[in-house]
């Protein structure tokens, strides 16, 4: 296994069939949005230099894994929080190889050099992120507005 992480800002890459349809089984389904909008949603968030951007860990060629940096998560009611490390996601056929550790190094990595001080994320993988350091912010009802009256975490870290 030889895993890298990369920033994907080609709109045309193939790997972007595969996110696709990660995301899609994980929140597009649920929320009533095609893929075509799941597709869009991605490629607008392929920016070189600046928030949002996508970043793809690669197994040789093959993608494992990915995450998001944005300006904002779905909670559209605490503009406050940013930026965010969304959609964070490892195979998995490749979990508990030490992936996710490698993705969120990355991201921390990035938005320092973007010049933030802080991060966010939001997760209902509770026990999981503590190990790399994030603590958590707070509790939101799931997929806001939800009448599930399930909870998520959102986690905080001091990256500055």
């Amino acid at each position: 296994m030889q895993i890298t992480v990369q920033k994907l800002t080609d709109k045309n890459h193939p790997c972007l069939a595969q996110l696709c349809e990660w995301n899609f089984e994980w929140w597009g389904k649920s929320l009533n949005h095609p893929k075509e909008n799941v597709l869009t949603y991605l490629k607008s968030s392929m920016s070189t230099d600046k928030l949002p951007m996508l970043f793809v860990a690669f197994d040789k060629e093959k993608p494992v894994g990915m995450f998001q940096l944005a300006w904002q998560d779905d909670l559209w009611f605490r503009p406050d929080l940013y930026p965010w490390i969304s959609n964070v996601f490892v195979c998995e056929k490749y979990r508990g190889n030490g992936i996710v550790k490698m993705l969120m190094q990355h991201a921390i990595d990035e938005l320092r050099k973007l010049g933030h001080k802080t991060a966010y994320l939001r997760t209902s993988h509770e026990g999981l992120y503590e190990k790399f350091g994030w603590v958590c912010f707070g509790k939101v009802k799931k997929w806001y507005p939800s009448t599930s009256g399930e909870f998520t975490t959102i986690y905080k870290m001091d990256i500055a």
